[in-house]
């Protein structure tokens, strides 16, 4: 009768064979989370646990205890999906108010458009000295020129302001999230002054409700968060606004 070949040892296979040296212990298939001491300890399920390899009584890892004196580090062969955790957090009951209190506090401003005002309206009533305005939305026509049509970043400079859509608005510290809808994006920060238009019913609470809301992916280059105007006080603890964008943001409720 032929004999079935011995089984090898499994340390001794992870390792290639070569010559490693185990105690007389051997992979006996998975190990039921019951027959455990300890496999509380254990992080994860337990249903099912395998033995990658084996110890002896006193070579014990964890003080996690084996069936047949056998002691070693558990690898968990189910996987489960992370838990999903809900964290009660803030909910402002008007968030419009708390939108437009919350912008002036970071520096810029909010507001909502008056009766029958347009977005034109606004601009100039804001901005009544501005003169190089990009835009190249059709219902912005005060605008000066289409900043698509520039070719290189640096025919940008000048720019008195651009106007641009916010895609939500985030309550708590004001920010707009924004994409990239310009050919050249160096025109949120090179412009002077940066308007947005935000439609009013697109306001979360927090960043936990931003971020949930945030896509993977968008066919643009660029995309992010941006909460009033440029501010640094790095030297001389002396604040400067515009130093690494516009001076002035606005964002129109919509």
């Amino acid at each position: 009768m032929r004999r079935s070949p011995p089984q090898k040892n499994v340390r001794e296979a992870a390792c290639g064979g070569a010559g490693v040296q185990t105690p007389d212990a051997f992979h006996r298939g998975p190990v039921l989370a019951e027959e455990i001491e300890g496999a509380d300890q254990l992080p994860g399920s337990t249903r099912n646990i395998i033995l990658p390899f084996a110890f002896d009584d006193e070579q014990r890892l964890g003080g996690v205890h084996l069936p047949g004196g056998l002691s070693h580090g558990l690898a968990v062969k189910e996987h489960f999906p992370r838990p999903e955790i809900k964290i009660p957090h803030t909910v402002y009951p008007d968030k419009i108010k708390q939108f437009i209190e919350i912008s002036a506090g970071v520096g810029g401003s909010a507001e909502e458009l008056g009766k029958g005002e347009s977005v034109d309206d606004a601009i100039r009533r804001l901005f009544p000295e501005a003169k190089r305005i990009a835009c190249n939305f059709p219902e912005v026509t005060c605008a000066t020129y289409n900043p698509d049509t520039i070719e290189t970043p640096s025919e940008l400079n000048g720019t008195d302001l651009v106007v641009c859509h916010g895609i939500f608005g985030v309550c708590e510290n004001a920010a707009v999230y924004y994409e990239q809808e310009y050919l050249q994006r160096a025109i949120y920060f090179i412009s002077e002054a940066l308007v947005f238009l935000l439609p009013k019913d697109q306001l979360v609470d927090t960043m936990h409700d931003a971020y949930a809301r945030v896509p993977e992916a968008h066919p643009g280059e660029f995309r992010g968060f941006m909460s009033g105007p440029s501010k640094t006080a790095d030297i001389e603890q002396s604040l400067v606004k515009g130093a690494h964008g516009p001076k002035q943001v606005v964002v129109l409720l919509v």
